[in-house]
């Protein structure tokens, strides 16, 4: 670690890291603004490793949802899991872990999901 640190080769990892993360946000939210549009509307973000969309509709199954994706095997959250008080329906997409491919694989089962109710 402290030859890590030493040869300046955290930053070049940093700005690696910034990059992937900037790409992968990028193509979440652009597959969310285009393809779940009727669905979703993102929340704001510049930074972070998660994004947050709301359901358009308040009588969203979201729950539903999330049990389908997650037996497909899709890790994905609802708001109101995090949420202090009962908020309104919506989804957490974790950007972290996963790539583009993944993140591109992973909403087309999200669309089928959603389809399917």
């Amino acid at each position: 670690m402290a030859g890590f640190l030493q040869e300046c080769r955290r930053d070049t990892h940093i700005r690696r890291i910034r990059r992937q993360y900037a790409a992968r946000k990028a193509l979440l939210s652009q597959l969310i603004d285009g393809d779940f549009a009727d669905t979703f509307v993102r929340t704001p973000s510049s930074a972070g490793l998660h994004l947050a969309a709301w359901a358009r509709a308040d009588d969203a199954d979201v729950p539903a949802w999330v049990r389908s994706a997650q037996r497909q095997g899709l890790l994905i959250h609802m708001v109101a899991d995090y949420a202090v008080e009962p908020n309104r329906p919506g989804l957490i997409f974790r950007l972290g872990a996963v790539d583009e491919e993944q993140i591109a694989a992973a909403l087309r089962i999200l669309r089928t999901v959603i389809d399917a109710r």
